[in-house]
């Protein structure tokens, strides 16, 4: 299986991952919040797409681009910073056996393919805490998820079920990037060795708390969403759920959140989002699926108790 993660070199796998990496000349005072940096890849047939850079420790900054077409690409940057801006070069993106993103089928508009054209068979199974870094047999889990055959993995970015503080440096002064920089290994892992498992991303976990705090503009919440879809969006494993379980109310108590919350969410990452990664939410068993019409929404997520006969899915099968 190829590499699917390239980091300034010369060629990239087809379908997998192409990163920059820039090393600033100067010290800032808080590099989460001082820094503006974008990444513009150009592909071979010449249109372009604009990622934000993420910060990546020390004086580091990285973009990363989902190498979706064989041939020369070029980047450049536009930073705040002179010593980041006005960045440029080259790399080749050659044939490889990964099967990329997921996307709506071509011929079938309620069901799904790989970029490769491979038809995608929905094998489901909840490993929340794949990614947290107190979770010790991630590894042996996921080894033995591939065996068994499943094809998706959902799965939150936080220690506990409701918490995402461990996301968060002391005084959410920015990111703890020790912590980031877990998940991103067991994704890489989870792509390297097993490129056809998608892993369905829960940024929000079922913190309530820290969805009002996005909608309520709180820098550090913004920054987390920002931050999440820079460093991951342009790997080919995965997809987003805003947050995981919670009830859809318009007028919200205790850990029900309203629609227009969820819409902002949606909203904010599907106009952020420069590969086309999917993007739904999960609601309270029963419940259904608020989202249905909205454009950021693409997959109808369900929890009901009917998996035997899928009557709920056929009702939303129905609705078109």
């Amino acid at each position: 299986m190829a590499e699917p993660l390239a980091r300034n070199t010369a060629t990239a796998p087809h379908r997998g991952v192409w990163q920059a990496e820039l090393e600033l000349a100067e010290q800032v005072k808080n590099p989460f919040f001082d820094v503006e940096i974008e990444f513009v890849f150009t592909r071979p047939d010449g249109t372009s797409v604009s990622v934000c850079g993420f910060f990546k420790g020390y004086k580091t900054w990285a973009g990363r681009a989902y190498c979706d077409q064989i041939g020369r690409w070029f980047w450049r940057t536009n930073s705040s910073l002179a010593s980041l801006n006005e960045k440029s070069g080259s790399f080749e993106v050659l044939p490889s056996p990964l099967p990329g993103k997921l996307r709506q089928h071509p011929h079938d508009s309620q069901q799904f393919a790989y970029d490769n054209g491979e038809w995608y068979l929905h094998i489901g199974d909840t490993g929340y805490r794949y990614l947290a870094d107190t979770e010790p047999l991630w590894q042996q889990y996921i080894d033995e998820a591939a065996q068994v055959g499943f094809t998706k993995i959902r799965t939150w970015f936080c220690r506990g079920r409701s918490d995402v503080k461990a996301l968060f440096a002391p005084n959410r002064e920015g990111l703890d990037l020790a912590y980031w920089d877990e998940m991103d290994k067991r994704l890489l892992y989870a792509l390297e060795n097993y490129p056809h498992i998608q892993f369905q991303l829960i940024p929000f976990g079922e913190d309530s708390i820290e969805l009002r705090r996005y909608g309520a503009g709180d820098p550090a919440s913004l920054l987390m969403v920002r931050y999440a879809q820079a460093r991951f969006s342009a790997l080919s494993n995965v997809q987003w759920c805003i947050v995981n379980d919670r009830y859809i109310s318009k007028t919200p108590t205790g850990s029900q959140v309203s629609p227009e919350l969820i819409n902002t969410i949606g909203r904010d990452m599907q106009a952020r989002e420069p590969w086309g990664t999917l993007l739904t939410n999960h609601q309270v068993r029963l419940q259904g699926y608020s989202f249905v019409n909205e454009e950021w929404s693409d997959i109808i997520t369900l929890e009901d108790r009917d998996q035997v006969n899928g009557k709920l899915i056929q009702q939303y099968r129905a609705r078109g």
